[in-house]
């Protein structure tokens, strides 16, 4: 029986997805109401996390990106840096964070290593001379638009239709089935994944489904030149400017953060800039001396009742929404990927609970087949991966 999928959302949720169904030979078309890859994924801060920056906070969001920053990694090679990440100390910092890091990263088996100030300054030069030493993590850069179009490419060979700039306007379940109207025509599917990020709630309304979320914006300032060969961060509590991540001619630094109760256009402003620099400036002083060109404005789309039944996942990591349990419609799932590095994980969760609403005993293949690397990656930044 040839069973049809629709997936609503193109990020790296809504692809991942795609391809853990269609491996276990579900019939998927994906919308997207822009172009593949222009939402919160290609907008994000390109971190491939090891767990390292949740282990004093979130022990299982850091145990969920230690074990899967490993498998992506494994599957999609060409979007992932090869150097790991300094996380910085200063000289007068207190020791009892610096101890809980450590027993965090311990306790998951995140392998440290301990550097001291001068042999890190011989491999990042323009760190500041007030470090006194930084531990060298496994989180790398990751090339957003390289994983997206890597993602795209393979799910196109697998015959994933894939239809771009396509608004849904009505839906309907008729017999267990739904139908859904576009702009583009009219589809029946036998079960329906939203995996819109921001527009979760507006998505969720066209199928009948009440969901209320939150927003919070975070902007990536971008820098004129590249002033690390890796990611440096404070190993300390979080702070605006705590992350620079380096392209290939350009600076990401951030991140700043902005809660709003409904999507908003959010961008950095004079006082983020100054914060920017002020933090990032203590670990690399030429930061100072650079122009702010431009920035990427991400979205983390919350639910503000976490109460529903059949609810997976937590605020901090990943939301998976049966709608039979919270709703009373069938037929429908929505997800809140959290972050990036485990939304493969949390495609083979989805992909688990469709086998089982349809009696299918098909696991997950989507840990150990790679991903093909595209001829052409469309890009507007281009991250610094040697």
């Amino acid at each position: 029986m040839e069973i049809k999928v629709a997936i609503i959302g193109g990020g790296i949720a809504g692809l991942s997805i795609a391809r853990d169904l269609a491996l276990r030979g579900f019939r998927i078309t994906i919308f997207d109401k822009r172009k593949i890859g222009n939402g919160t994924t290609t907008q994000c801060a390109g971190m491939l996390h090891s767990g390292a920056r949740y282990v004093t906070k979130d022990i299982k969001t850091a145990k969920l990106c230690f074990n899967w920053n490993k498998i992506i990694r494994k599957i999609v090679p060409q979007a992932v840096g090869k150097r790991g990440a300094f996380y910085v100390r200063y000289i007068k910092d207190d020791p009892e964070y610096e101890e809980r890091f450590i027993n965090g990263c311990k306790e998951i088996g995140i392998p440290l290593r301990k550097i001291s100030g001068p042999k890190a300054r011989m491999l990042e030069p323009r760190l500041g001379s007030n470090v006194s030493h930084v531990f060298k993590t496994p989180d790398v850069v990751i090339d957003t638009f390289s994983l997206i179009y890597s993602y795209l490419y393979d799910l196109r060979k697998m015959g994933v239709k894939v239809l771009e700039e396509t608004n849904i306007k009505r839906a309907s379940l008729e017999s267990e089935k739904w139908k859904i109207d576009t702009n583009k025509g009219s589809f029946i599917f036998d079960f329906v994944i939203n995996s819109t990020g921001d527009g979760l709630a507006i998505v969720g309304k066209i199928f009948g489904a009440d969901i209320e979320t939150s927003y919070i914006y975070g902007s990536m300032a971008l820098f004129e030149r590249r002033l690390s060969s890796r990611i440096i961060t404070r190993c300390a509590p979080n702070a605006i400017g705590d992350v620079i991540v380096p392209g290939v001619d350009l600076t990401l630094i951030g991140s700043t953060w902005h809660e709003r109760g409904r999507p908003s256009k959010v961008s950095i402003t004079k006082k983020d800039e100054k914060e920017i620099k002020r933090t990032a400036s203590k670990m690399l002083p030429l930061v100072n001396k650079q122009r702010l060109i431009s920035c990427l404005t991400s979205v983390r789309t919350h639910l503000k009742d976490l109460s529903y039944k059949s609810l997976f996942g937590s605020k901090r990591d990943y939301i998976i929404l049966d709608h039979e349990a919270t709703h009373g419609i069938v037929n429908l799932i929505s997800v809140l990927p959290g972050k990036m590095t485990i939304a493969r994980y949390v495609a083979e969760q989805v992909g688990d609970i469709v086998c089982r609403k349809f009696n299918i005993g098909k696991k997950s293949r989507t840990a150990n087949i790679l991903i093909e690397k595209p001829k052409i990656v469309p890009r507007k930044f281009k991250f610094y991966l040697e």
